[in-house]
């Protein structure tokens, strides 16, 4: 039997922490067996210990093709780790990695027997991970009492979600949206970052040529120099789907945009990304809880839990994994990309997810939210399934089909603003989409590209 191995889709991810994800050595054992070496640094885990309580997380799936096929999904069975450091669930088609250890840098393998063996022949073995923020079960509250189209009990009054079905109204309604609130009570994890455009390009090159044109975002490859940052750097060369923001004709190499999040973005593609990957949607509840966590809600507040925030305007190590900007955080004031005054000069498109990050930053210097999400309030829209759709959500298949259950455009909506989103440092100023709670686009069509619309998704 013959096979041939293909490394693909590393994703860097910086959450919380700056932390470090790799992917090493891919070996074929047999028919049924991969061994995989990974690489995870600054990991954390707080259970136990103090707030908030959670951990971060390893996702890893697999995806195989032979000569002349399209890739499929290598569902896996089960796993075997050597090391006593990390522990690893079935979760989806692929495994949640988890760790016992705070901020170690951590080398470990694991052996993974497959579902269905592999056949005889010549194949091509992609591994992909991505980081993900563990938010455990527990109540938290909903609505702000102010922001645009609130959501909360009666009279526009905050409301805590228990785990019992209770009426959620709209401010200003006086029928209830929904009668049942228990979503987001439940633990679950969320992507730490949004879906960057290097994961985006892995996911086009995974899946048939025909269905890449399809999901392909429709604005591509900007030069980076060109502050019209709103515009997506994949580009197609020879076949191949790839970023190219320096437009040297070169795919994927260490400037050329991969870790910026991936804008342009429509429902369809996300959710077909999100299928694809075994991962899910989440919901209007399930991103207030992220963002807030169990704390009470403060009027008009951002993802960081203050009611301020700080642009990030200028920015250094361009188009890198670990590009940034120079200005800083501080106690009240969270870093985030998002507008500033009309006439003042702004960015003008997406930074790379979790650019304000770093091993020194806390909740409010990162702008991330209680658990450690990066950007929830800021740089990208997030795509979130509206309160008044009461369905179950199931895991992606693996496939792009995505299930029926998880609706379609008009019953998203996006949540916490994005790089062209104006914030006033005044509570009594209209707009504040970058606040937790705010709803201003609630018929918004996500079906529409945007160059400010993002996403992420949850297992």
């Amino acid at each position: 039997m013959k096979f041939r191995l293909l490394m693909m889709g590393l994703f860097i991810s910086l959450v919380a922490n700056c932390s470090n994800l790799q992917l090493g050595e891919v070996r074929i054992l047999n028919h049924r067996q991969l061994s995989i070496n990974l690489g995870w640094s600054q990991c954390w885990n707080l259970e136990g210990k103090r707030a908030p309580f959670n951990h971060d997380a390893v996702y890893l799936f697999l995806k195989g093709k032979q000569s002349n096929t399209e890739s499929i999904s290598l569902p896996i069975a089960s796993v075997s780790l050597k090391s006593t450091l990390v522990s690893a669930k079935l979760k989806s088609i692929g495994v949640i990695f988890e760790t016992e250890t705070q901020d170690t840098a951590l080398r470990f393998t694991a052996i993974i027997d497959l579902v269905t063996p592999l056949s005889q022949g010549s194949w091509e073995i992609s591994a992909y991970a991505i980081e993900m923020v563990y938010i455990p079960e527990g109540s938290f509250w909903m609505g702000d009492s102010l922001s645009n189209n609130t959501l909360g009990g009666k009279n526009s009054s905050l409301l805590l979600v228990d785990g019992n079905p209770k009426p959620i109204f709209q401010m200003g309604d006086t029928n209830a949206l929904s009668n049942n609130n228990t979503s987001g009570f439940s633990s679950f994890y969320l992507m730490k970052q949004e879906v960057s455009q290097a994961s985006y390009t892995d996911f086009l090159n995974s899946i048939s040529k025909e269905e890449a044109e399809v999901l392909a975002p429709s604005i591509l490859n900007l030069s980076i120099a060109d502050s019209r940052r709103n515009r997506c750097f994949i580009t197609k060369v020879k076949g191949k789907y790839g970023t190219d923001a320096n437009q040297n004709g070169i795919l994927n190499e260490w400037n050329d945009g991969g870790s910026i999040a991936c804008n342009w973005l429509t429902n369809k593609q996300l959710l077909a990304y999100l299928s694809w990957a075994g991962l899910r949607p989440f919901t209007e509840l399930e991103f207030e809880k992220a963002c807030r966590g169990s704390l009470k809600p403060k009027a008009k507040e951002f993802a960081w839990g203050t009611q301020y925030a700080t642009d990030g305007n200028t920015i250094t190590q361009l188009g890198t994994a670990v590009e940034k900007v120079s200005e800083i955080g501080n106690d009240s004031s969270g870093l985030t990309n998002h507008a500033l005054l009309a006439g003042n000069l702004y960015l003008e498109g997406p930074l790379r997810s979790g650019f304000a990050l770093s091993i020194t930053s806390n909740r409010v210097t990162a702008g991330a939210g209680y658990y450690g999400n990066a950007d929830l309030s800021g740089n990208l829209w997030e795509q979130c399934l509206k309160v008044n759709i009461n369905t179950t959500l199931p895991l992606g298949n693996g496939t792009t089909n995505y299930t029926t259950e998880w609706g379609t455009g008009k019953d998203y909506i996006p949540r916490g603003g994005a790089w062209l989103s104006l914030v006033f440092n005044i509570l009594g100023y209209g707009f504040r989409d970058l606040a937790i709670s705010d709803r201003f686009y609630i018929d918004y069509d996500l079906n529409e590209p945007r160059g400010t619309i993002g996403g992420r998704g949850a297992l």
